[in-house]
């Protein structure tokens, strides 16, 4: 089945299927515990790689102590030799089921065939005998027949001894004498053992195996979030008193000459807009504080908005203590780029007019609660910092 999904003309494809991975489930990442309740000291046999561990037909007498049974971790080699293991012991029982059956039927053949090749004198022990339970004990007696066989002749048919149903007694007992043979030699032989795996084994992928209809790929649900978001470009916009917002760049549509403008932001009576800069929604945007901390945010994280609304407090949106303030920000492009931040440096000065020059790849390992960019003795503060 396939199925098609129409997109608008501004749409990217390939920000729609990361949307689709991520919120539906059409694709999805799962961990496999191979925790296993399983005999320890089978374990150790066949993690002593000795083939014919696999092999041992075990008694079916044979009880397992509930301290013999542990969860375990397997890897994927003992998942194998395990299940290996467990079909060789389906095999065997299940032949030694078959075997018995065969056994117990041949029996019984066995006396329809003697019964049948003395015809005349069963017949006349059957008629001269006062019940069955004396012809049963008769028919043992004369031709040391065993309780099963005799009781077997005194139920069987008078069409049985048609010349037809003779011949149809004797073919099946000679087909059930080479089944059990085939029985023996399984149970015997290991290697048909697992021959007999293999072929069923491939039996159960020609009946059931088709082309996979999934992918698996290395961590291949594991997205980041700007996989799922356009890198469009934007506004970011910050009030003297520490709102933030970000505004599609697309807003701002493009005036005239003697154009009256549109307002662009939405500010209180003692607020006012003190930085504006463009960005794309996969910059990385850097805060300092004016106690030296720094924090991340990427340009996607900033609350979007209309170019008129006030935007959001940073305080909420940051780990801020209550008697710090955002003093200073830095627009970076990338910080996974190793030439690019290993060139780039950050200068920070306080208002004591102690400064300092960081390079950019301290700052490229973004931690929720910030770090330390420089170290603010009592009554000082952090002024600027500047790329």
């Amino acid at each position: 089945m396939r199925i098609v999904i129409e997109l608008k003309k501004d749409a990217i494809p390939s920000i729609v299927i990361n949307n689709l991975y991520r919120q539906t489930e059409l694709q999805s990442a799962f961990n496999v515990n191979n925790v296993a309740l399983v005999d320890m000291e089978r374990h150790e046999k066949l993690k002593s790689n000795k083939d014919e561990d696999i092999y041992i037909i075990e008694p079916e007498s044979k009880k397992k102590e509930k301290g013999s049974l542990r969860p375990i971790m397997l890897n994927l080699k003992d998942i194998i030799s395990h299940f290996v293991y467990h079909r060789n012991q389906v095999i065997v029982r299940r032949t030694q089921f078959d075997l018995r059956e065969a056994e117990k039927r041949a029996h019984i053949l066995e006396g329809l065939i003697i019964a049948l090749d003395n015809l005349d004198a069963v017949i006349k022990i059957i008629r001269e005998s006062e019940s069955p339970e004396v012809a049963q004990n008769q028919l043992m007696a004369s031709f040391k027949l065993s309780e099963i066989q005799s009781k077997a002749i005194l139920d069987m048919r008078l069409r049985t001894l048609t010349g037809l149903e003779m011949d149809k007694i004797i073919a099946e007992y000679e087909e059930i004498k080479a089944r059990i043979e085939n029985y023996r030699d399984i149970l015997a032989r290991p290697e048909r053992r697992k021959q007999i795996i293999k072929d069923e084994l491939a039996e159960v992928k020609e009946k059931y195996g088709d082309k996979r209809k999934t992918e698996i790929i290395y961590a291949g649900a594991d997205f980041k979030m700007e996989d799922v978001i356009a890198d469009d470009d934007v506004v970011i916009t910050i009030s003297h008193m520490g709102y933030i917002k970000r505004t599609q760049l697309a807003e701002y549509r493009l005036q005239s000459r003697g154009g009256r403008g549109a307002k662009a932001a939405e500010a209180r009576d003692e607020d006012f807009l003190e930085h504006m800069f463009a960005a794309t929604n996969h910059n990385y945007l850097l805060f300092f504080t004016k106690l030296g901390k720094c924090f991340w945010m990427r340009a996607f994280e900033v609350p979007e908005g209309a170019k008129a609304s006030k935007g959001r407090a940073i305080q909420n949106l940051l780990n801020l203590a209550p008697e710090d303030k955002i003093m200073a920000y830095i627009n970076v492009n990338n910080l996974s780029d190793e030439e690019y931040i290993n060139n780039n440096c950050i200068i920070l000065c306080t208002k004591k007019g102690i400064i300092k020059k960081t390079s950019l790849e301290a700052y490229s390992r973004p931690r929720q609660n910030g770090i330390n960019a420089v170290t603010i003795r009592e009554g000082d503060e952090l002024l600027e910092a500047m790329k």
